[in-house]
Formats: structure tokens, sequence, C-alpha cells
């Protein structure tokens, strides 16, 4: 049943981008994003941004949208929100590859505090990388975009390599940096971790940071969350 306009609660204005995991739909107002929600267009697993918002967040984390519209999270999800350990155990739980990329980069903005992320997914037969999630100020229309055949990035991911350190730090870290020339602010840290399924490279996480580089420690938690999404 449809909600009518009396009932619908009040919510933060928009505009919206609504992702399942597997592609992104925006920007949409807050009326539709609500009818959409009461009328399970938009499954209550879905995550949401605005375009001020350095983060996706779950639709149960924003009050307005989800008092008495959407059913109860599962106790081991609850338990995770919001936590800074949310990695490994959040991603584990992803019904499907697309869903395990999109909470890997939400787990990886959070646990190094990145101010942006893309992640780029190998698409058959014959495309190969596409960018296919993003997160962050101006990412949004990489979205869609062929990560080139020759990219050097790609060419480390294939090898198992991956990549951190400054923008100015070699011909890896500028070519993640241009990826993200839309933010509109200097960078001090680029990083990329490849994802595997066996041994065929499945997608690349690339994320950036505005404040200070990243530090070793990035590396490995970077390192954790493709682990996950590879075993899953």
């Amino acid at each position: 049943m449809i909600a009518t306009e009396k009932e619908l609660p009040q919510a933060p204005a928009g505009p919206w981008y609504v992702t399942d995991g597997r592609g992104v739909v925006g920007p949409v107002d807050t009326d539709l994003l609500l009818r959409g929600i009461t009328s399970s267009r938009i499954p209550h697993n879905c995550m949401v941004t605005q375009p001020t918002w350095p983060t996706w967040r779950h639709l149960h984390e924003i009050r307005e949208l989800s008092r008495g519209w959407i059913d109860p999270l599962p106790a081991w999800e609850a338990s995770l929100l919001g936590k800074s350990d949310v990695s490994e155990e959040l991603v584990s739980k992803a019904r499907d590859a697309g869903e395990a990329l999109l909470l890997a980069m939400h787990a990886a903005v959070m646990a190094t505090r990145a101010t942006a992320a893309l992640v780029h997914r190998q698409r058959e037969p014959f495309v190969g990388l596409v960018t296919s999630c993003a997160n962050g100020p101006g990412t949004e229309e990489q979205l869609g975009q062929v990560v080139p055949r020759f990219d050097p990035v790609l060419a480390a991911a294939r090898m198992g390599r991956g990549v951190l350190g400054r923008p100015s730090g070699g011909e890896l870290q500028r070519c993640i940096a241009r990826r993200f020339d839309g933010c509109g602010r200097d960078l001090e840290g680029v990083a990329m971790v490849p994802v595997f399924d066996g041994t065929r490279l499945l997608a690349m996480v690339e994320i950036v940071r505005a404040d200070h580089p990243f530090r070793r420690e990035d590396r490995s938690i970077l390192q954790r969350i493709a682990r996950v999404v590879s075993v899953r």
C-alpha cells in the first residue's frame, strides 16, 4: 500500500542518489524517494547519499526515512552500523558481487577516512573495467566510464599490485588522481587495491584523501577488505 501525502514523514531535503550495489539512480527528490520506499520499488537494503555527503548511508541510518516505513534491521547488521570495523563482517554478508563491492567501497571510506572512492568492475564480454560505484563529491560523473585497456593502474592491478602514495608520487598515482578531478579539491593521498575472483581480476577499488596522505596501515585495511570480497 502506498502512503498518502499526509502519511509521509518529513525527511531531509534532496536531491538524493540511490544505489543497490549494481547501479546508481538520481538525483531524485525526497517525495519520490519516500514513495519508492513505501511502495517497495526501492529495496530496504539500498544505500543513499546527497551531493554534500562524504559517504553513502543505509536507509536505516536516516531516521526520517526509516521511521515506520522500513522493517527493522537484522541484529547482526544493526550492530555493525557506524563502527569502524564494519568492513570484513559487513562485506561478508553481501548477497552478490555487486553488493559486496559497494559495501567494500563504503567500508574502505569509513576505515581510512577517505574523501572519495570509485569501484571499477569487470564487465563481460570484452568491455573491461567499468566504473560502477562512486562515493564523494564530483565522482558521480565517472559512473559508466570504461578504464582504458592500457591504463597503468589496471596493469598493476592485473599483477596483484596495489598502489598507495601521493598524487605526485609517480605515473600510477597521477593516473588515480586524474579520475578524481571532479572532487574540486587538491589531493594529498591516493590508493588502489585490486579485488580478485580466484585468479581473475574482478575489480579495482580506488580511494583518495584531501586532508593528508594515507598511512601505511591503510594499505593493510584495503587488502583485508579486498580479501573478504574475493573469498565470499
